[in-house]
């Protein structure tokens, strides 16, 4: 691993291996002469040509008849390799996060952008239907309201794109959240929804996590207006909303009684501008779920979904308790 024989080194202090700045280095010192372990210490090593290996070290002591320390073990592994690993993921993850933010940038301002002319359109019809609705024939008004109508979904549609870009972005702030307070807020917003299907809701047992509140809200209130879209004609829609926490991993459950589909477009269902029904059936951008995908991966969890036509969907959404960047609450 040094280059140097046997004979070349044995009698010699240990620290001909180490370069001059890390002669120093008491980190290994302390912890054996206390008669424990060092494991996996990075040093850098002094090799007999003068370049330098990156090494990890595991070291334990050793014992005499007596209980006495009268030395160590040591096992050196050359790392080069692992630091030359991390050090691209950390150069590409730099760069994924710098195209992330501007990727967000650019969202931002091509939905700024976007929106004027839309509103001029939106602004303009509504004119035309309010000061000329006497001079416009049935089919010039209808051209209108189908013209309005495409502007509506494009806003939403850019509205859905920039929360995609936001929820990928590098600037997701961590901090103590009750998914609970976070699901009430939500029922609240989904009011009118839940009185014109007379939908049943039933809430319960939601915990607490490290999270961005405003992402858990966008997660919550798209499986839950998902579950309010996609009912049965017909049959009372039931919707169940459940949280458990086991082994630092909250598990949060979103299901309903609805049309269902195949399992076989599981995974497709959480691709951006992905759809199973017609827009005419069912209105919406197909960006929900793609969301709360991108949601759940940014705070290193996961979500699933498991169906059956004609009987209903479930939601399964990991998430880790703890974040290990969380903010301090």
């Amino acid at each position: 691993l040094y280059g140097w024989s046997a004979a070349e080194a044995i009698g010699r202090p240990i620290t001909f291996l180490w370069p001059p700045e890390q002669l120093d280095d008491v980190e290994l010192v302390g912890p054996i002469a206390a008669g424990e372990r060092v494991v996996d210490h990075e040093i850098v090593g002094l090799r007999r040509d003068g370049s330098r290996v990156h090494i990890s070290l595991t070291l334990w002591p050793l014992f005499d008849e007596s209980g006495a320390i009268n030395g160590y073990g040591s096992l050196a592994t050359d790392i080069g390799e692992r630091l030359a690993t991390r050090r691209l993921q950390e150069s590409l993850t730099a760069r994924l996060e710098a195209s992330n933010a501007e990727l967000e940038q650019f969202a931002a301002v091509a939905s700024h952008d976007l929106r004027e002319p839309l509103r001029k359109i939106r602004s303009f019809g509504s004119l035309l239907t309010t000061r000329y609705a006497a001079e416009l024939p049935a089919e010039g008004a209808a051209y209108v309201e189908r013209m309005s109508a495409a502007a509506e979904r494009m806003e939403t549609l850019i509205d859905g794109v920039l929360d995609l870009s936001r929820a990928t972005g590098p600037d997701t702030h961590f901090e103590h959240v009750s998914l609970d307070t976070i699901a009430l807020e939500v029922l609240a917003d989904l009011q009118v929804q839940v009185a014109d299907t007379g939908a049943h809701l039933d809430v319960t047992g939601l915990p607490e996590l490290e999270a961005d509140a405003i992402q858990m809200r966008q997660l919550l209130q798209n499986l839950i207006a998902n579950a309010l879209k996609f009912t049965r004609p017909g049959v009372v829609p039931e919707i169940t909303v459940r949280g458990a926490l086991e082994h630092g991993v909250v598990e949060l459950t979103v299901a309903d009684n609805g049309i269902g589909f195949e399992e076989r477009h599981a995974e497709r269902i959480f691709g951006p501008f992905q759809r199973l029904h017609g827009r005419a059936e069912y209105p919406g951008t197909g960006l929900g779920l793609a969301l709360c995908r991108r949601v759940a991966e940014r705070h290193g969890g996961s979500i699933v979904a498991h169906s059956t036509p004609g009987v209903g969907t479930s939601f399964l959404v990991t998430l880790p308790v703890a974040q290990p960047l969380a903010d301090a609450a």
